[in-house]
């Protein structure tokens, strides 16, 4: 055996060897890593939508990566064969925060009704989502899609559109969210059905997630909704940036409306699911503060013209509420268990009446 000092002094020479095995490796060793390389390639591009739907835990970049959790839930629906029936919930967080499925879903089955509810919102979720998200999953999905009218949401137009063809938040891709950025000119490539390269910007943004949760161990999904009442700082920054957003409602509400009718539109031909548009919850306080009566008023009216004339029914809701300034920790966002199981009860009996009118 070598002494101590001997081993040392062979490092450098075991060192550069192994470099040269580097540098200079075999052909063998070069073919084997060339197959490996080429057979890991073809095991992710025939696996990775079951990686995606299968395992949103590996994927998320922490407990409130909503757009990882509801892309695998809208994957298993849409994949559902014959088609289930059921209610998908779509919208931004003032929705989620008022929506509790587990709670309808059993006051649907206390009436007889076996329907199951999918929580489809998200964080920040825009009006262009809702429809790439409803258009995706119809094909396994059949029966009631309620879709917010936050304001908001229809103050985010084509600029909102070109950001999202461009930074993919949900692993899926939408025919009819294409031909809209295709019409407004905005660069937009069609669905080829490999799913790997068709969501390669999503799937390319958070490859490097899966190492990390092997290692540290799979993400949970943040599950709470509720608010807390938000400080002055966040407030202010929260209304100056609403009060920006909303100044471009009046040139955007129109496009998002039009393409609210050609999801429709696609949608009657399959007579399998039903849009109805549902008013979310907020906090009159702000609609008095910060964006005024007028244009609330203003914003009501329009869906409501658009709901007449297009058939699609819309669902008021804060009215017979009528919440408070104390039901809000913000400017829509519910603060207690309470208030949401008002609102999900109100909404449960609406659905109630809409099944049983079938």
């Amino acid at each position: 055996m070598k002494s101590s000092s001997a081993f040392i002094a062979d490092l450098p020479e075991s060192f550069s060897a192994f470099t040269a095995g580097l540098i200079k490796p075999s052909l063998t060793a070069i073919m084997t890593a060339v197959v490996a390389f080429v057979f890991s390639g073809l095991w992710f591009l025939q696996s990775a939508e079951d990686l995606v739907a299968g395992y949103p835990q590996l994927l998320a970049s922490g407990p409130g990566d909503d757009y990882a959790f509801i892309t695998a839930a809208a994957l298993n629906v849409a994949d559902t064969k014959p088609s289930r029936r059921g209610v998908a919930v779509l919208g931004a967080s003032c929705l989620r925060a008022a929506t509790d499925e587990v709670k309808i879903e059993s006051e649907l089955q206390n009436a007889d009704i076996s329907e199951r509810v999918f929580n489809l919102t998200t964080r920040g979720q825009s009006l262009w989502e809702s429809i790439a998200i409803a258009d995706y999953i119809v094909p396994g999905f059949g029966g009631v899609l309620l879709i917010d009218t936050n304001p908001l949401r229809f103050a985010r137009g084509l600029s909102t559109l070109e950001t999202i063809m461009r930074n993919q938040r949900v692993g899926f891709r939408s025919p009819i969210l294409v031909e809209l950025a295709l019409d407004a000119n905005i660069p937009a490539t069609p669905a080829t059905g490999y799913y790997a390269w068709d969501n390669r910007i999503y799937l390319r943004a958070r490859l490097n997630k899966v190492f990390k949760n092997l290692l540290l161990g799979p993400v949970e999904h943040e599950h709470s909704r509720l608010s807390e009442t938000i400080d002055k700082e966040k407030r202010n920054w929260v209304i100056e940036r609403i009060t920006e957003d909303i100044k471009s409602y009046d040139e955007d509400v129109e496009v998002l409306l039009d393409a609210l009718s050609k999801l429709s539109t696609a949608l009657s031909r399959s007579d399998s699911a039903t849009i109805i548009l549902i008013e979310p919850p907020i906090n009159p306080n702000f609609i008095d503060t910060v964006i005024g009566r007028d244009f609330y008023a203003r914003h009501m009216n329009r869906i409501r013209q658009y709901a007449r004339s297009t058939n699609i029914r819309f669902w008021e809701m804060n009215e017979e509420l009528a919440f408070g300034k104390s039901n809000f920790a913000d400017w829509c966002h519910l603060n207690n268990s309470h208030s949401r199981d008002e609102y999900s009860q109100l909404l449960t009996d609406n659905l109630i009446r809409e099944f049983l009118q079938e």
